[in-house]
């Protein structure tokens, strides 16, 4: 039997041997996601630039185009932080304060879901109006502004205004009166939930078609964002034919990169322990010793 065959017969289980690690250590990571997460799938891709801080640029530490993010499961209202308690107690995320969350819009989970800031909570009180706790420790006029004098924060009938909101630094209506119309149009009682929205979107989640007209209630959330690992979901929106026409272009950039190192790491190991093994073989045989010159016997 020749050296090549013997060589090949050697190849094959070691290659094997390599896909199969390489399978439980993919698997491994997985499990500790969902373990961590509460929820499987664990991941989710961000389909569109609705969460940017850049409109033709992704950013480490934002949820751009394209990035994946981890989906942490939450038993209550009191885990997640929005934007308001994010003013109070200093907590951020993805560049900005307060939690990004991922809820299903009108509660449907045969949608896509929704990946977007939690702003504030609205409380529902028994006389068609909202109380909002969180404004009681913001500062008037420097924090948000309520349009309707007769309004407090634990009796909204009228719009009012986050100030200064955001990367932008803008202002953004939370819309109480379309609210209170949308739940009289419906014939449906109001019910408390969280005003959301998009950080590179101009205007919250129910002022659009994204959330219906009211606010998103704790029954729809599917979990809080938490993590990021960039570029890497441009991959399945790819295949899906879903790359929208505005995704960043140093995304796909950045992701070829780092498939081309992520590549190199195995490569690169394989011929520095191939070099490595050659080296030691060389040292180890000299070769046949040189025999000292025969003299020729002197007459």
């Amino acid at each position: 039997m020749s050296d090549k065959a013997t060589g090949s017969k050697g190849i094959i289980p070691q290659t094997l041997v390599d896909v199969a690690i390489a399978a439980a250590l993919v698997g491994s990571v997985f499990l500790a996601m969902f373990a961590f997460s509460g929820n499987w799938p664990p991941l989710v891709v961000i389909e569109s630039k609705s969460m940017q801080h850049s409109g033709d640029e992704s950013q480490i530490g934002v949820l751009d185009t394209g990035d994946l993010a981890m989906v942490k499961s939450v038993s209550s209202m009191n885990e997640i932080t929005t934007y308001a308690g994010g003013l109070i107690n200093g907590h951020r995320t993805y560049g900005d304060f307060g939690d990004v969350i991922i809820y299903w819009k009108a509660g449907d989970q045969t949608e896509t879901p929704i990946i977007h800031r939690a702003v504030i909570f609205l409380d529902a009180n028994d006389d068609d109006s909202f109380s909002a706790p969180e404004l009681q420790y913001l500062a008037p006029g420097v924090d948000y502004v309520l349009t309707n004098s007769s309004d407090s924060w634990d009796h909204l009938t009228s719009d009012f205004h986050m100030l200064n909101y955001g990367f932008r630094g803008a202002d953004i209506s939370i819309p109480i009166t379309n609210i209170l119309r949308f739940a009289e149009a419906h014939g449906e009682a109001l019910r408390g939930g969280f005003i959301t929205k998009g950080d590179y979107n101009t205007f919250v989640d129910q002022l659009s078609y994204i959330s219906v007209g009211e606010p998103v209630p704790f029954e729809w959330v599917h979990g809080v964002a938490t993590g990021e690992i960039p570029w890497f979901g441009v991959v399945k929106l790819w295949f899906t034919g879903s790359l929208p026409q505005d995704a960043p272009g140093n995304s796909i950039t950045l992701l070829w990169v780092s498939v081309i190192a992520i590549a190199a790491i195995p490569i690169g190991s394989e011929v520095y322990i191939w070099v490595r093994d050659r080296r030691k073989a060389g040292q180890k045989d000299p070769g046949p010793e040189e025999k000292p010159p025969i003299e020729k016997p002197k007459k």
